[in-house]
């Protein structure tokens, strides 16, 4: 596979560039246009009403407080939907996450209405329609529009291969180094000896790095790619990821003869992972 070399990644980020431009152009048009043709539909049927005979100035205050409310109810929707088209928190094709009243909605946006319902496709097909004015009120995550995703993970390794910690951690910082699809100036690239798990005393080494790229697939491909890395670091020093612990123990009862618990009594406990080494692997 060819190498990606730093040019190849600006030209990508910048074709993405341009084309989220161009579809913000091409909704800014929308935009105009619409209020456009409301505003012609508005004059025109008043023109004709006047034409006819009729008063709008009489028909707009016969509306009483019913019409100013299902006006104000339309105004508050249109200036909803007038401000995710200005404000451009996400446009069509992208990914987002948000919670609206305690119901996650998670997917790519299929289409932006102005007196219709957001379309959300989620990720397992199902179309969400959401209303614009709750894009207002609620927090929505654009992950389209990250510049970076972060690979964090631990790693545990059996407590039996302490002596060898020192060197993993060292040759984990090279792999992470010289991946040319990890950052390594902007944004930390850490490889810590982090905690000790005080059930089964693994050693736990923190992961953490940032890859570059905005797409999640691409994303998945390159921390594939790091974890069969650092795993093969772990098994060129011969050491061993950490298994649970459990302790064979000595049970008495009162029909087993003296003889028997005499037996029994020089059997020493051992734990499951010595037990695994010394005997299974012979």
């Amino acid at each position: 596979m060819p190498r990606k070399t730093p040019f190849h990644t600006i030209l990508k980020i910048a074709g993405r560039e341009s084309n989220r431009i161009e579809i913000s152009i091409e909704m800014g048009f929308q935009f105009a246009g619409r209020a456009v043709y409301s505003a012609v539909w508005v004059a025109a049927v008043s023109i004709f009403m006047e034409l006819l005979g009729f008063s709008t100035q009489k028909w707009l205050t016969a509306g009483g407080l019913g019409t100013v409310l299902l006006t104000l109810a339309d105004i508050h929707y249109f200036l909803s939907s007038a401000m995710i088209h200005a404000t451009r928190p996400f446009v069509v094709n992208e990914w987002i996450q948000t919670k609206i009243e305690g119901y996650e909605v998670s997917g790519t946006v299929e289409h932006v209405g102005w007196w219709s319902p957001t379309i959300v496709r989620g990720e397992d097909r199902e179309a969400v329609h959401i209303p614009n004015h709750k894009f207002t009120v609620n927090v929505v995550r654009n992950l389209s529009q990250k510049t970076h995703w972060r690979i964090k993970t631990h790693l545990a390794i059996s407590h039996l291969d302490a002596h060898k910690i020192n060197n993993i951690v060292a040759d984990m910082r090279k792999v992470l180094a010289k991946n040319p699809q990890v950052e390594q100036q902007r944004l930390h690239r850490r490889i810590f000896l982090d905690n000790i798990n005080p059930e089964n005393q693994a050693l736990l080494i923190l992961v953490s790095c940032f890859v570059k790229t905005s797409h999640h697939e691409e994303y998945l491909c390159v921390k594939e790619a790091v974890l069969l890395d650092l795993l093969r670091v772990i098994s060129h020093h011969r050491a061993r990821l950490a298994t649970p612990i459990r302790t064979i123990q000595k049970i008495y009862s009162d029909a087993v003869t003296p003889i028997w618990k005499m037996f029994l009594s020089q059997i020493p406990s051992i734990t499951m992972e010595e037990w695994h080494r010394n005997v299974l692997c012979y």
